[in-house]
């Protein structure tokens, strides 16, 4: 991960997000270097925090999100600067055909994520 840190860092991006799925920032949380051996251990809570939420890089601290949605064996890593929500045709209602006393309305947008500089972000692919 810390090369494609390196790489969106020398083409002039400033990576500020890890975003991985549930099995990878498990991952994370467990065997970046510093996590493994230096639990917070805090025993009148009875609590014990093993997780990783940022990653202070050569570069900056990146936050580490949590993503249900994500494919399994991939991490992103972004510059969330470089990407917006464009819209092709705004939020508006519509109403629909009544039946009875119901009234009935719809919702429509059309919307993309737009990357604004493609080599601002990266991805790690294919891991177990």
């Amino acid at each position: 991960m810390t090369n494609v840190i390196d790489k969106i860092y020398l083409e002039g991006g400033n990576p500020d997000t890890i975003m991985a799925n549930t099995t990878q920032k498990r991952v994370i949380s467990q065997t970046f270097k510093g996590s493994a051996d230096e639990r917070n251990i805090n025993v009148p809570d009875k609590r014990i925090v093993n997780a990783v939420d940022f990653y202070e890089s050569d570069y900056g601290v990146l936050s580490i999100v949590p993503n249900r949605y994500m494919d399994q064996r991939s991490v992103y890593v972004l510059d969330t600067e470089m990407w917006e929500v464009a819209y092709h045709r705004p939020f508006f209602t519509s109403d629909l055909a009544k039946t009875g006393d119901n009234e009935k309305k719809q919702m429509v947008v059309e919307w993309t994520l737009v990357s604004k500089e493609e080599a601002s972000s990266g991805a790690v692919y294919d891991l177990t």
